[in-house]
């Protein structure tokens, strides 16, 4: 198996503070039915965070909370060129999955806890 390399970039559109909500995505990376990695983003409610992955796969986050407790989760999926930008509003817990060809991103969204700091 080729060894996967993970480049994490945080883009910051404003300024932080210690009020901010922030997320972790937790993924599994799957091709042809084979996991080939399972990164996990932290990402600041408001701000964008981006995976690129060997310049093949780029993943662009952006996690937005709702008054009901749910997540607009806003993407951009970029593999081999091609691009989908799906938006979609998800529960803390629930899992949810986008893809192009025989790649698929499935992640599930929780609040930073303790523990993940």
């Amino acid at each position: 198996m080729k060894r996967i390399l993970i480049i994490l970039l945080f883009l910051f559109s404003g300024y932080v503070n210690a009020d901010n909500e922030v997320f972790v995505f937790d993924s599994e990376i799957i091709v042809d039915s084979r996991v080939i990695g399972s990164p996990v983003l932290t990402v600041n409610a408001g701000e964008e965070a981006t995976l690129v992955i060997q310049d093949v796969y780029e993943l662009s986050l952006l996690a937005t909370p709702t008054e009901s407790g749910a997540v607009l989760v806003s993407a951009d999926l970029t593999i081999d060129k091609e691009t989908v930008s799906p938006r979609v509003l998800v529960n803390l817990g629930q899992k949810f999955r986008m893809g192009i060809g025989k790649t698929v991103i499935s992640m599930t969204i929780r609040q930073q806890s303790q523990d993940d700091i």
